[in-house]
């Protein structure tokens, strides 16, 4: 953990540790603050951070929140969006991963890496909690995959969230 902690200090990442002895980094996103918790039970070290809650979500929400997050797991290297089930409680996830723990570099590039992935869709995941947003959204991202190879895709010159 020391050479993550001097690593995360060196480039300019706040790296704490909780009262429960786990170790967080805030990341550099505008407006509410990120907090990444840092997972070193073993190799590899992951850097785990809470997009949203899923509890109370439907299941359009959560079709579209998942075609979200694929869409940004082939967009964005050295992060990983995904749901998974902690302390009785559902959530969506960024992670990036350090394959050892001598790659300190790698892992403040994944935080680099982390901080994008919620300015780019931290917020927008957080608005497909409203079916109607899900389904324009499911909508909109199924026209616009459809028409990709087309010249017209938006023939009305309207913008489209995708």
């Amino acid at each position: 953990m020391n050479l993550l902690k001097a690593a995360c200090e060196q480039a300019g990442w706040e790296m704490t540790i909780r009262p429960d002895g786990r170790a967080q980094v805030v990341l550099d996103v505008p407006g509410v603050p990120r907090k990444a918790d840092i997972l070193e039970e073993d190799v590899p070290v992951r850097c785990v951070a809470e997009l949203c809650s899923l509890e109370g979500l439907s299941e359009v929400s959560r079709r579209a929140l998942s075609q979200l997050l694929a869409r940004l797991n082939s967009n964005i290297q050295l992060v990983r969006g995904g749901f998974t089930r902690a302390a009785d409680r559902e959530f969506a996830f960024f992670e990036t991963v350090l394959p050892t723990p001598h790659e300190a570099e790698t892992f403040v590039e994944g935080l680099a890496a982390l901080s994008v992935a919620f300015r780019l869709c931290g917020e927008e995941a957080l608005l497909l909690a409203d079916e109607a947003v899900a389904e324009t959204y499911l909508h909109a991202t199924r026209d616009f995959l459809a028409n990709k190879n087309n010249e017209t895709i938006n023939p009305k010159d309207q913008p489209i969230c995708v």
